[in-house]
């Protein structure tokens, strides 16, 4: 599963500046095969501090900072997952405005009790990649393939 349903639950968002957005659960939109969502946009240089709860534990806080767009990003992006028990690659087309700077300040896991723990980042901390984008367009799937 790659997610479970929450009725009656509330989505949260408050940049650290201070901007929030609050809305039921049910009106969250998701994006194609249930691959992410998008909460809030952010302004120039403002932090948004996510929080990840299971059930009422919080397990993941992200803090990242954002600045201006400055170019337009083309490319794909391969996501793997697990679809009924096979790997699958997807390629999925994008078009983006990229801003800089862009950074994922802190990623912490929260609850060393719980089986997400075990995922945690190296740390210090390190990006190999990423972007964040303002207005961004994905063409869902570009092309999937069952691996091995």
């Amino acid at each position: 599963m790659i997610y479970e349903e929450a009725p009656d639950s509330v989505v949260v968002a408050v940049s650290a500046e201070g901007r929030l957005l609050a809305f039921e659960a049910s009106e969250l939109r998701a994006l194609a095969r249930g691959r992410g969502v998008i909460v809030i946009g952010l302004e120039e240089g403002e932090k948004l501090v996510a929080t990840t709860y299971s059930g009422d534990t919080a397990v993941i806080r992200t803090t990242a900072r954002a600045g201006a767009p400055v170019a337009v990003a083309r490319g794909q992006l391969n996501y793997i997952t697990e679809i009924d028990g096979k790997l699958v690659s997807g390629l999925y087309p994008y078009v983006a405005d990229v801003v800089d700077p862009w950074a994922i300040e802190s990623l912490e896991f929260l609850d060393p009790s719980h089986s997400v723990y075990a995922l945690r980042p190296a740390d210090p901390l390190q990006i190999i990649w990423g972007f964040y984008s303002p207005s961004a367009s994905f063409c869902y799937p570009g092309g999937e393939t069952v691996l091995g």
